[in-house]
């Protein structure tokens, strides 16, 4: 099938046509996004002692969502750190980064005490050249179960267990701070 010149530059300049409005629409998302939403946040805790070894560790998980972006993004941190809670809310731990994403960047920083959750996301509108940069923060109120067992063994070690483990939560997170160059 042979397609004239005309066509095929009617349908050149309709695929760019519509991959701008496509990039606009990120754009005019981007400039409006006012929150984000986290879905399925757990924190869990575990403290495993054998005599005179220990297994400490927290774990918070979350996946965030960016109502400009079309993909999702998991957060995780494993924390050994054994202040209580693990998470002390100093230290900012990076998201996954999607393969064809690598201009965005998302970290969070979490205090189990206080419950604020701290989220730091930067994303481009690739096509249009465009890029954000958002700040925000949520206490999050987690209902938690804790867990302990203690024994001794055959050989006389003493042996514990004790885990906190939350209820996940979903929240909306408050852009407070949204920086673009367009």
């Amino acid at each position: 099938m042979h397609l004239p010149a005309t066509t095929l530059i009617t349908l050149a300049l309709a695929g760019q046509a519509l991959s701008r409005a496509a990039d606009m629409v990120c754009t005019a998302a981007s400039a409006t996004t006012l929150l984000w939403r986290v879905t399925g946040f757990e924190y869990r805790d575990q403290r495993v002692a054998m005599g005179a070894s220990r297994l400490e560790y927290g774990l918070a998980n979350f996946t965030l969502q960016n109502s400009a972006l079309a993909h999702k993004t998991t957060c995780t941190a494993v924390s050994t750190r054994s202040s209580p809670g693990f998470f002390a809310g100093d230290v900012a731990y990076d998201c996954a980064v999607r393969p064809d994403a690598k201009g965005d960047l998302s970290r969070f920083a979490f205090d189990r005490a206080s419950g604020l959750l701290t989220i730091n996301q930067t994303w481009a509108c690739d096509r249009d050249g465009s890029r954000f940069g958002g700040q925000g923060q949520v206490r999050l109120s987690l209902k938690c179960s804790e867990r302990e067992q203690s024994s001794t063994l055959h050989s006389g070690t003493n042996y514990s267990d004790r885990s906190v483990v939350c209820d996940k939560v979903n929240v909306p997170v408050n852009i407070t701070y949204l920086q673009g160059t367009i």
